[in-house]
């Protein structure tokens, strides 16, 4: 018996274990806002690394990963493709998104 609870209990460990990794981004999850080009930029970062920007009545869909230092972003606008880095600040309230030779765009955190 005791064996049989020993192993459950180490499968539930790493069940829970997995789950809290995740896909690494748990303090990028949620909703950001920022300004840009006289536009509110909407982004959306999900658990399963889904992101969404909207801005201007205009949508884009990608996937953000994690890299050693930062995280990596693709955006698909339909029209025109990007990528780039976002960066979390220290207080994690703060995302910044780098793309090409583009101005840095600053988000804050929504929820």
């Amino acid at each position: 018996m005791f064996s049989k609870l020993s192993a459950m209990a180490g499968l539930l460990c790493a069940a829970l274990l997995l789950t809290a990794c995740g896909s690494g981004l748990g303090a990028l999850e949620g909703t950001w806002k920022g300004d840009a080009d006289d536009s509110q930029v909407t982004v959306e970062i999900t658990g399963d690394g889904a992101i969404t920007s909207s801005a201007d009545g205009g949508a884009c869909e990608g996937t953000v990963k994690p890299t050693d230092d930062d995280y990596k972003f693709f955006l698909d606008c339909g029209f025109a493709k990007s990528s780039g880095t976002l960066t979390l600040s220290d207080d994690e309230e703060t995302l910044t998104a780098v793309s090409g030779e583009e101005d840095p765009l600053v988000l804050s955190r929504v929820d």
